[in-house]
Parts: C-alpha cells; structure tokens; sequence
C-alpha cells in the first residue's frame, strides 16, 4: 500500500477485518514460511558428514527453526522441546524431521552467525516485496534495547551509587510504506554503541532500491547524507535549528539542508514517516518481550536477531492472509 498521502501520520487505518481474519490463522501460515525461509538458505554452519564415526549430528536448519519458534512462543528451551515434541503438526508445518533436544539447540547457538539471520531478514523482506508486486520502497531506521537478566553498577549524582540492568541495542531499517511494515536489516551491538556510525554497515547488508529514508537526530552527518544519496535514495534526517549548510565535500548535505529550509512542512512531513519504526519496535516487544533470558553475550545477540526475524515472518503471513 502506497503512503503518499499519509505523510506525517504515525499508523495507517488498519483493515480490521483482514487483521483478525490472521490471527485465527496465523500459526497455519507462520510456520511454514520459517520452514520455507530456512530451507531456501544454505545450512547456518558445517555438520560432519553422514556416516562419520560417533553420534549423528542435529541437523543446523532444524536448530534454527527451534529458535524461531521459540522466539514466537515465547517459552524456554525445554517448554519449547516439549511444545514441539507433543504437537506433530507443529513440527510437521515447520519441516522438522528429528527434533533436536533443549540443551542441542541452546549448545549450537554459538555456530550461528549475525550475518545468517541477516540473510534470512532480507530473504523474507524480498519475499513481502515479490508478493506485493513491488521493487523499491522506503525506509526508516532507529535503534532499540532489550534487557538482559544481568545487572551492572552505576553512579549518578542523584541517585548515588546503585545498579541497573544491562542491555544490548538493536540498530535497524525497515520499511515505511507498507501496512504492516517489516525488517530490511537488523544488528545488534552492546548497549554504548553510536547510532551513527551503524549506517554504514546496515546500508551496505541491503539488497533492495530504496527511494527514501527517515533518521533521527542520532544520525545527522555530512557522511550519512552522503552515503544515502550515494545509493540513490533522498535523505530526510531530523535537522538541527542551528545548522550549517556547507558540505565540505558532501553535497548530498547541502541539497538536505537546502530542502529542509525552503520548505520546512514539507520536508518534516516526509521525515515524521519514521516514527513508524518506533511503532515497529514497540509491537515486536509487545509480543516477543523486551527482555533477552540469555546469559552469554552471543546468545543474546541471537535471541534479539530472531525477534527481526520472527516479525518479518509474521508480515509477510499477514499479507498472504
């Protein structure tokens, strides 16, 4: 759906009827497009070979979709081995021939890389365009937390000496032009990480046409309004009242800022469409928490890419329904 005309409006009237039509049936259609996702993609890492000597091996795209779900039900490794265990169409609807065990699926979380659940990302994003009839879009992009069980000393003149919980970030693009908006790149860093300097990196993992993007205040640079134009989209990133329009070398900087001041509603209009990721983050929180159970920083860096991942799984189920 084009949002052309609804510049500035944090959400889009949502078709009710379609909405609740999905929930009654989304599990039917959500698993087998994690199963679908999964199996498009080579293995997450190398197992040894069949008739090696020892225990077979679990099979790596059995463990990842043990993760996936276990992001969307929201339970623990072993509630999760016993959903599975004792719900054939469960496993059947997700591809899963032999069921790995809880505590195989929670060892193997270190063999799985960022970059796989990236990959699965921009795979299923393709996937929403293709069904869409749609090449290019665009896009916004934020940051978020996710609370980890660990806790970390702090001292603030207020407050005194004291702790708080940690928390990993989680930097992401997605669309903003569609109804029921999903991921185009997702990645975690620890809690101290620049927004800034997460542009780059995040650009260069996309892999669709993008016309125009929406930033906050955290990513206002010469370099970022290069690099956004660079790929051939128009830059609306929150600008400053005091800001100076001269490039030193990055024009695409001086054209923001010249469209910025000869038309102030029209270029906030444009950039108020990213407040649609706030909403994104605040739904994919709602249902798959914003809490992050495990302990080693892999895991959880793991457990917070599922969560991108679930979500555009859960879009695209969405549009198919």
């Amino acid at each position: 759906m084009d949002l052309s005309k609804n510049h500035g409006k944090r959400s889009t009237p949502r078709d009710w009827k379609k909405y609740n039509r999905f929930r009654t049936i989304e599990e039917m259609l959500i698993f087998p497009i994690i199963s679908k996702a999964v199996d498009a993609l080579p293995a997450p890492y190398k197992v040894k070979e069949k008739g090696s000597v020892g225990r077979p091996s679990a099979d790596p795209r059995a463990i990842v979709k043990v993760l996936l779900f276990k992001t969307f039900s929201g339970l623990s490794y072993r509630s999760t081995f016993s959903r599975l265990r004792s719900v054939a169409e469960y496993r059947k609807a997700l591809g899963i021939e032999h069921l790995p065990v809880a505590s195989t699926v929670q060892a193997h979380n270190k063999d799985i890389s960022q970059d796989y659940f990236q990959e699965l990302i921009g795979l299923i994003a393709l996937m929403i365009m293709n069904l869409q009839g749609r090449s290019t879009l665009n896009a916004a992009g934020d940051s978020t937390g996710f609370s980890t069980q660990m806790y970390g000393r702090w001292y603030t003149v207020k407050y005194g000496e004291g702790s708080r919980r940690q928390y990993i970030k989680l930097h992401a693009l997605i669309s903003a032009d569609t109804d029921m908006p999903f991921f185009l790149v997702a990645t975690p860093t620890p809690s101290n990480a620049s927004d800034t300097k997460q542009l780059e990196p995040m650009i260069d993992m996309l892999n669709m046409s993008i016309k125009e993007m929406y930033l906050d205040k955290g990513y206002l640079s010469r370099i970022n309004a290069q690099l956004i134009a660079d790929m051939g989209a128009v830059p609306y990133i929150a600008i400053k009242n005091n800001i100076k329009s001269r490039s030193f070398g990055y024009p695409a900087w001086y054209d923001m800022v010249s469209r910025w001041r000869n038309d102030h509603d029209s270029y906030n209009e444009h950039y108020h469409r990213r407040s649609i990721i706030e909403g994104i983050f605040s739904a994919v929180k709602r249902r798959m928490s914003q809490h992050i159970r495990s302990k080693l920083q892999h895991n959880q860096e793991v457990e917070a890419m599922c969560r991108p991942v679930i979500w555009n799984v859960i879009s695209m189920a969405y549009h198919m329904a």
